[in-house]
């Protein structure tokens, strides 16, 4: 029993070690998806003259535009990123 006892702990660890790589690779590329989401949010609210500040909602992956007048803000556009 001993001689197969590192066999199957073997099998275990490379199983784990390839599940936590893929989860690895899969949130980094999330991550990166995120970041150029909100990078295009940022890039709307530079093309924008009267855009002052951006908000980016990634839960519904929205971008949020805001102008200023009077000392009183307002949201000049909302968007939807895909």
């Amino acid at each position: 029993m001993e001689k197969e006892g590192w066999k199957k702990l073997a099998i275990v660890f490379i199983a784990l070690f390839v599940i936590e790589t893929l989860c690895f690779i899969g949130l980094t590329m999330y991550g990166l998806d995120e970041i150029d989401k909100e990078s295009q949010c940022s890039i709307s609210c530079d093309n924008n003259h009267e855009c002052i500040s951006f908000g980016y909602d990634s839960w519904d992956s929205t971008c949020t535009l805001y102008g200023s007048e009077c000392n009183s803000f307002f949201i000049l556009e909302t968007t939807k990123i895909n």
